[in-house]
């Protein structure tokens, strides 16, 4: 990254302009400086006479950088203009709609979760999303049909498999939960972040059995 600043630095002095910038703000966000990155990328969503999808995919950007640096609220600002700038392109509301998820707004996520659908009805991330938020709800059924979704549409779907298991879990169904923890597990990595929760959930579930 710190070369591929370093060009960007001499290709905007070459003219290169905004792409130039553009290049130099993700290089600073690779070198792990995400609220230089997300201020350069805001700078260039907000330039006027820009294309809107330019702007709306620095803004995006600028939005995971606002999160990468803990700071949800300029991050859920960002992913505003995104949507506002091209309100057509379903992984901006994904985006969007965890960044709510994260914040405890949850019905303003699953409103973003439909919209992602509405463009693209076979989006695996927000079928996968939106399950996790209607359990938040309490709204089982539905949480279980878009898992039932996600699963033909992957049928080794680990993630699908885990946010399956904390349905079940939170129906009561311990066994059936721990058959999806299981599947999870199984389908996945064994040094992965998705396979340590299933393993936990596991075990979480044996402690409880035994007491």
């Amino acid at each position: 990254p710190y070369q591929a600043f370093e060009g960007a630095l001499d290709w905007r002095m070459r003219g290169g302009a905004v792409p130039a910038e553009h290049c130099a703000a993700l290089a600073v966000l690779a070198m792990g400086y995400p609220r230089d990155a997300a201020g350069r990328l805001e700078g260039i969503a907000e330039r006027e006479g820009l294309d809107d999808a330019l702007r709306a995919e620095a803004a995006a950007q600028a939005g995971d950088a606002w999160e990468r640096a803990g700071d949800i609220e300029r991050s859920l600002a960002a992913l505003d203009r995104a949507v506002a700038l091209a309100p057509g392109t379903a992984r901006f509301h994904v985006d969007r709609g965890v960044l709510f998820l994260e914040l405890g707004r949850t019905w303003d996520a699953i409103d973003d979760f439909d919209l992602a659908l509405d463009l693209h009805p076979n989006r695996p991330e927000a079928l996968q999303f939106r399950a996790t938020a209607y359990r938040l709800v309490e709204a089982y059924d539905l949480a279980e049909t878009d898992l039932v979704r996600l699963l033909n549409l992957d049928p080794g779907s680990p993630e699908a498999f885990l946010e399956l298991g904390e349905v079940r879990l939170a129906q009561g169904d311990s066994r059936a939960a721990q058959e999806a923890f299981l599947l999870a597990l199984e389908n996945t990595d064994a040094d992965t972040a998705l396979a340590a929760a299933a393993r936990a959930k596991i075990e979480e579930l044996a402690l409880g059995a035994r007491n």
